[in-house]
């Protein structure tokens, strides 16, 4: 008796803690958070770089666990207005979103708004899924996304360790700004590109710096010299 009265004691506290980190329980549903932790992790993005832009559309993966989904849920999601520094006149979200049925991941976008405010430094919105009815917020370091963003040139967190030693070189906005030139918008973001990927793209920077060089018309770093790059080949 004893022995089964130790497995049902068992099984009841697994039950619970899995309901606590709110992972899917023995009575279903269906939760939704956000894919990285926000004490950790962030969206960066800056206006800087795309001077043309008035607004920019970031997309956010979110994350379905328990049951999928047999048709599209609608959900929502809120501004934390404690942890938010940005005005809300530089950000804009729907009243509602859907995570379309079928789907493990699912993407929403939030739209970032450009004015003078962002000219005095970075600013931080950070999000919170509020869910549905059907869809409830997901484990609680997942429940919140951050974005920061200004009009700054904000150096990249990708841009570091082997890209800064091997690659591109120490960063200055204008050499970030010449790479994007160099390469185009849609393949300066080198966060999540393989390492043959990364040497191909620094190799292009680098004969651009070359032949604007031997045009007459080298392209200056901060301190007024050519820019260089480290990068071998």
């Amino acid at each position: 008796m004893k022995k089964y009265i130790y497995i049902l004691s068992f099984f009841i506290v697994f039950l619970t803690a899995c309901d606590e980190r709110g992972f899917i329980t023995y009575h279903g549903g269906r939760f939704i958070s956000f894919m990285t932790d926000y004490k950790q992790d962030s969206v960066i993005s800056s206006f800087f770089f795309n001077p043309s832009l008035t607004e920019i559309d970031v997309p956010i993966v979110l994350q379905l666990a328990g049951l999928p989904l047999e048709e599209d849920e609608k959900f929502s999601i809120s501004v934390v207005e404690e942890e938010t520094t940005a005005d809300p006149t530089n950000y804009s979200i729907q009243p509602e979103y859907t995570f379309r049925a079928g789907l493990a991941t699912d993407t929403i976008t939030v739209k970032l708004l450009k004015s003078d405010l962002l000219n005095e430094g970075r600013v931080r919105l950070v999000l919170q899924v509020d869910g549905s009815d059907i869809l409830q917020p997901g484990q609680s370091n997942l429940r919140k996304a951050k974005l920061i963003f200004s009009n700054l040139a904000d150096k990249p967190d990708w841009w570091k360790d082997e890209i800064e030693t091997v690659y591109l070189g120490e960063y200055s906005a204008e050499k970030y700004q010449a790479f994007i030139k160099a390469v185009g918008q849609e393949n300066a973001d080198l966060s999540e590109k393989e390492s043959t990927e990364v040497w191909d793209l620094a190799r292009k920077f680098k004969y651009w710096l070359r032949e604007k060089e031997e045009a007459g018309t080298p392209v200056l770093d901060a301190d007024r010299k050519p820019i260089k790059v480290p990068v071998v080949g």
